[in-house]
C-alpha cells in the first residue's frame, strides 16, 4: 500500500425528502482541472499532500480570495519555496492570507477571514457581494481530515446561506491494483494513424512515460484482444483515443473506448480516459461516451497538442520510469529498429546547419530620426520592420550608416555617431556598460538577424509571416533559372536541385524557404533551418495555414537527410555564386560575411540505410530531381508522370 496525495470532492447525502444532512456526505475523485476560478469553492488541503508544483498549481488554477492557515507550526518548505517566496506569491496573485492557528472552526470563523472587527453580519454580506470566492485552508494531516471537511460545509453553508463546492486534497490510500497501473495505453486506427501513434510514443518515451501500443508489444500469434483488454482493465493508468477521421469507422478503437469507460467509471478514476483530435474531425462526430470530455487538440500542431498533454499527464502525476528520458527512447528504438539499419565502422562526415562568422563589422551606427521611403521609388523593402535597424534606448542600431540607407531610399535618418563593435560587445561604451552580457549578446544577435532577413529580401527572396516567431523567406518562382541550383555534394560530384517545384496534383508550387538566426558563442555561426513555403498555381500566394501544415506532413514525409542536405548546399551555393564566402554586408562599418561551407563532423560510426518498401501511395511526392551531371534524367520509376514531365524540363 502507498500513499498518494488525492483530490475528492464533496457530494452532500440527502435524507427521505431530498434535504441536504448535516455533516453527511461523501467524497468523490475529481481532477485539479475542475477547479475552475470563478466558483463557490473551498478546498482544504493537507501540508503533506503538497509539493512546489502541485502548490503553486492548486493556487494559480482556483485563484482564491483567501488562504487560512489552521496548522500548529505552518511552513512552505515545499521545493524551492519557502516563505518569503510564498508571500510574494500570493501578494502577486492578490491572495489574502490568515493564520488562524488551530483555532476552534465555527459560524465567527468567516467573520475571521475577512480580518476585520465587523460582525459576523457584515463579512456575510461581503463575502455574498461578489459572485464567487475561492478559499484555500491549509490543515494538518491527521485521520480525520476529511471530517474538517465536512465541518467547514456545514458552517459555510450555514452562515452564508449558499452552497459551496468543498474539495479536500490529502493523502489516500491506493489499492494495489492501481500500483500495478504505470503504462499510457494509445488507442488509434490501424494501419491510418501509425505513424502519428510512433511519433507520440516516442515522445512520451522520452519525457520518461511508460508507453504501450498495439504496434510495439503485440507479436506474431498472441492473442490480440485479449492482450489488449488485460493491458487497459490492469496495467494503463491513462488511455489515450487518436480521435481522426480513420479511428471513428473501426471497430476495434471504439471497443477500446468502451472497456476504457467502463473501466473509468468502475475503478472511480476520472480522466482515465484522455481523448486527442488528430486532424479535421468535426467534435459533433465524437462519439457520446467521450464527446462530453476535454479533448487535446493536435489537428493544429503535433508540438502544440503535445505541450498540453504533457502538461496534462504531469498535473495528474502520471508515474514515470527511473530510467526514463533519452537512454529509455534509445532502448525502445533498439527494440523496434528495422533490421535494414545497420551500423558500419566506417567513419562518416556529418553536415551541419551552422555557418561560421568570418568577419563582423567593426562599427555599429547609432542613428536617430524616424525612418521614411522615397516616394514613388522601388524598395528591397515596404516595411520599417523590415529594415536592418534595431531600435535602442531611443535612438536605432545598425551597420549601415544614415548615407547608406539614403542610396537605399531610406530617409529621416542622421548620424549620432558610430561605436566599436567589439567595445559595445565588451560593455566599455555608454550604450552598452549598463546591460549584463548576456542582454548585449541579444542586441548584436537582433541586430545580425535583421541584416540577414534583408540580405535576403535584397537577393529577391519573399517573406512568409507566421502568427508567432520569425518570418521564413522563401524563392519565389522565377527568381533562378529554370528554378533550380548547382552544388557539389559531400561526395564530391555535382550535381544539380530544384529550390522551386510543382505538383500538378495538389495545383501548389513549393518554395524552399529558409530561417535563419544567429548565436554568439565561443564559434559565433548563423543556424539555418530551412523550411518548405507552398504557394497557390495561380495566385503564387502562400496557401491558408491549415492547408500548409497538411501539405508539409504529406509533401515532406520522405524526404531524408540526404535530401535536406542537398537543398541546404544548393541554397548556399547559389546564395555565394559557388563561392566558399558570403558577404552580408559590405560598406562603411565593415564587413559581416560568413563561411558558405556549412560546418562538418567526422563520425567514427555510419549508418547504412536501404530504405525499402516505399508506400507508393506517397511516391508522388518526389516531384523534384537529382540529376547528376551528364548522366540524364531519372527514370520513369522514379516519379509520377506529371511531375517527371516537369522535371525533366526543368533540367
Amino acid at each position: 500500500m502507498t500513499q498518494r496525495p488525492t483530490l475528492l470532492r464533496l457530494v452532500h447525502d440527502k435524507d427521505a425528502k431530498g434535504e441536504l444532512k448535516e455533516l453527511a456526505g461523501h467524497f468523490e475523485p475529481v481532477q485539479t482541472s475542475f477547479l475552475a476560478a470563478g466558483q463557490r469553492t473551498l478546498v482544504v488541503a493537507t501540508t503533506d499532500s503538497l509539493d512546489e508544483v502541485g502548490f503553486i498549481q492548486l493556487f494559480s488554477e482556483l485563484k482564491p480570495s483567501i488562504v487560512v492557515d489552521v496548522r500548529t507550526s505552518p511552513r512552505f518548505d515545499f521545493g524551492t519555496l519557502n516563505r518569503r517566496r510564498v508571500f510574494a506569491f500570493f501578494e502577486g496573485l492578490d491572495v489574502r492570507y490568515v493564520d488562524h492557528g488551530a483555532d476552534a472552526i465555527d459560524e465567527n470563523f468567516v467573520g475571521l477571514l475577512f480580518g476585520t472587527d465587523q460582525s459576523s453580519r457584515h463579512s456575510v454580506e461581503s463575502l455574498n457581494s461578489v459572485a464567487a470566492w475561492g478559499v484555500v485552508v491549509l490543515v494538518d494531516s491527521t485521520p480525520n481530515y476529511q471530517n474538517v471537511g465536512l465541518e467547514l460545509a456545514r458552517v459555510f453553508r450555514n452562515v452564508t446561506s449558499k452552497e459551496w463546492d468543498i474539495v479536500i486534497q490529502g493523502p489516500q490510500e491506493s489499492s494495489e491494483s492501481a500500483t500495478d497501473r504505470k503504462s499510457i495505453f494509445i488507442s488509434h486506427a490501424t494501419p491510418e494513424d501509425n505513424d502519428f501513434a510512433l511519433w507520440l510514443q516516442a515522445q512520451l518515451t522520452r519525457n520518461s512515460f511508460q508507453v504501450w501500443t498495439d504496434i510495439t508489444h503485440l507479436k506474431a500469434g498472441e492473442l490480440f484482444w485479449e492482450t489488449i483488454e488485460e493491458t487497459i482493465r490492469r496495467k494503463a493508468v491513462r488511455v489515450i483515443v487518436v480521435n481522426s477521421k480513420s479511428s471513428q469507422n473501426k471497430p476495434g478503437v471504439q471497443d477500446e473506448i468502451g472497456l476504457a469507460i467502463s473501466v473509468e467509471r468502475t475503478e472511480r478514476m476520472p480522466g482515465f480516459v484522455v481523448p486527442i483530435r488528430l486532424d479535421d474531425l468535426p467534435f459533433s462526430q465524437f462519439r457520446a461516451n467521450i464527446a462530453r470530455k476535454n479533448t487535446i487538440d493536435f489537428s493544429a500542431s503535433w508540438s502544440l497538442g503535445l505541450r498540453q498533454l504533457l502538461d496534462t499527464l504531469w498535473r495528474d502525476r502520471i508515474p514515470t520510469m527511473s530510467n526514463g528520458g533519452a537512454s529509455a527512447l534509445a532502448e525502445w528504438w533498439e527494440k523496434r529498429k528495422p533490421n535494414t539499419i545497420a551500423v558500419s565502422s566506417k567513419p562518416e562526415t556529418l553536415v551541419s546547419n551552422q555557418f561560421e562568422i568570418e568577419s563582423l563589422p567593426n562599427q555599429i551606427c547609432i542613428l536617430k530620426g524616424r525612418p521614411s521611403f522615397d516616394e514613388g521609388k522601388e524598395h528591397v523593402v515596404s516595411d520599417v520592420k523590415q529594415l536592418p535597424i534595431v531600435p535602442h534606448v531611443g535612438d536605432w542600431l545598425s551597420f549601415y550608416s544614415a548615407y547608406e540607407l539614403r542610396q537605399l531610399g531610406v530617409n529621416g535618418l542622421s548620424k549620432v555617431k558610430s561605436i566599436s563593435t567589439d567595445e559595445f560587445r565588451k560593455g566599455n561604451v555608454s550604450y552598452s556598460e549598463t546591460l549584463k552580457s548576456d542582454v548585449r549578446d541579444r542586441i548584436l544577435v537582433r541586430l545580425l538577424n535583421r541584416h540577414w532577413e534583408f540580405y535576403l529580401l535584397s537577393r529577391g527572396l519573399a517573406q512568409f509571416d507566421v502568427a508567432r516567431g520569425a518570418p521564413t523567406m522563401y524563392i519565389p518562382k522565377g527568381l533562378l533559372e529554370k528554378n533550380q541550383t548547382e552544388l557539389v555534394d559531400v561526395d564530391g560530384i555535382r550535381r544539380k536541385r530544384l529550390l522551386v517545384g510543382k505538383s500538378e496534383k495538389r495545383k501548389v508550387y513549393w518554395h524552399l524557404g529558409a530561417l535563419g538566426r544567429f548565436a554568439i558563442s565561443e564559434i559565433p555561426v548563423l543556424k539555418l533551418r530551412l523550411r518548405v513555403i507552398f504557394t497557390d498555381e495561380a495566385t503564387l500566394e502562400p496557401v491558408a495555414p491549415e492547408r500548409m501544415r497538411d501539405l508539409r506532413r504529406r509533401f515532406c514525409k520522405n524526404w531524408w537527410n540526404n535530401r535536406w542536405r542537398t537543398l541546404q548546399l544548393g541554397f548556399a551555393h547559389w546564395l555565394s555564386s559557388g563561392t566558399k564566402s558570403l558577404a552580408i554586408y559590405s560598406g562603411e562599418s565593415g564587413v559581416l560575411q560568413l563561411s558558405a561551407v556549412a560546418r562538418s563532423f567526422l563520425a567514427p560510426l555510419s549508418i547504412d540505410e536501404q530504405v525499402a518498401g516505399v508506400n507508393e501511395s506517397i511516391v508522388d511526392d518526389f516531384d523534384f530531381g537529382d540529376q547528376l551531371e551528364g548522366e540524364g534524367d531519372l527514370g520513369e520509376d522514379d516519379l509520377s508522370d506529371d511531375e517527371h514531365l516537369q522535371d525533366t524540363e526543368a533540367n
